[in-house]
């Protein structure tokens, strides 16, 4: 692991979020933070048997067909910071918001970076208190995965940390 994966790492176990890459494919090529157990092999929305620990409804409460989750949706190259919030289960439940981008470059290795955060009492994270720094976050992320300058990810450590 690089000195700026490392530093990346170690903000990203502190919080309660997780930040994973997925292949065109749909399978994980990495992922960091403190949620990151959560995103096993393959993206949840490709998946059936993964798909089965993750509720997303919708207003009515109706259930979100996989097709229309943010995984989904990015895959289609779809951008919507907005992303979906729903529960995960993993022999107990979570609140989660996922939120999920195409990545711009068609011949990149990844797709999609996925952005997952618990939405619980130690996250202190209320529907839209999170957003900001969420879509900040992304936008970072977006930027030095899209940039060919060595320094990005390094600015985007320190945007993060700050």
């Amino acid at each position: 692991m690089t000195g700026i994966s490392l530093k990346l790492a170690t903000v990203l176990d502190k919080l309660p979020v997780s930040i994973s890459l997925f292949s065109p494919a749909g399978h994980v090529l990495g992922k960091a933070g403190g949620a990151a157990a959560m995103f096993n092999g393959i993206i949840p929305a490709f998946d059936a048997r993964e798909a089965a620990r993750w509720t997303f409804v919708d207003r009515q409460g109706a259930a979100i067909p996989r097709t229309h989750w943010a995984s989904a949706r990015a895959f289609r190259g779809e951008r919507n910071y907005a992303g979906l919030i729903g529960s995960f289960r993993n022999g107990e439940e979570h609140r989660i918001k996922v939120t999920c981008m195409p990545v711009g470059d068609l011949g990149s290795e990844v797709a999609v970076v996925a952005f997952l955060q618990l939405l619980n009492t130690r996250s202190r994270a209320v529907e839209g208190s999170h957003l900001d720094l969420q879509q900040r976050l992304i936008d970072q992320l977006m930027q030095a995965l899209c940039s060919d300058e060595q320094t990005a990810g390094q600015d985007m450590v320190r945007k993060l940390a700050s």
